[in-house]
């Protein structure tokens, strides 16, 4: 009996998944894929930015590292808040992540960043 696309497909995937990091790679590379794609009919746009980016936790970030970010404390079951509003002395910030267990925030820069009014 043939083999069908299915069972080659199949077979490939079971021994390439052997290695424990080929099997992250191709799961990093399922979620993003799939996660993107459901959401590519509604580009959205944010200020400068020309697509908002789908996290694993069905919420929407502004960049692929704040989708890696976000993705990583999902898998790790750490619990986060996205971008809350917060007041430090008079400061309005809005940090990209806040961490409640440990009282963390989290701020990616990036060229694309926010200009903070006292910056250097």
């Amino acid at each position: 009996m043939p083999e069908t696309d299915f069972t080659i497909l199949q077979k490939v995937l079971i021994v390439a998944c052997e290695d424990i990091e080929n099997t992250f790679r191709l799961k990093r590379y399922i979620f993003y894929y799939f996660v993107d794609m459901l959401h590519k009919e509604n580009f959205r746009y944010c200020g400068n930015y020309i697509k908002l980016y789908t996290t694993l936790r069905g919420e929407e970030v502004l960049s692929k590292w704040e989708r890696h970010i976000a993705d990583w404390l999902y898998r790790h079951n750490v619990n986060y808040k996205y971008e809350p509003k917060v007041n430090f002395h008079d400061f309005d910030f809005k940090p990209d992540f806040y961490i409640p267990r440990t009282n963390l925030y989290i701020e990616n820069l990036s060229s694309r960043s926010y200009k903070m009014k006292n910056e250097k």
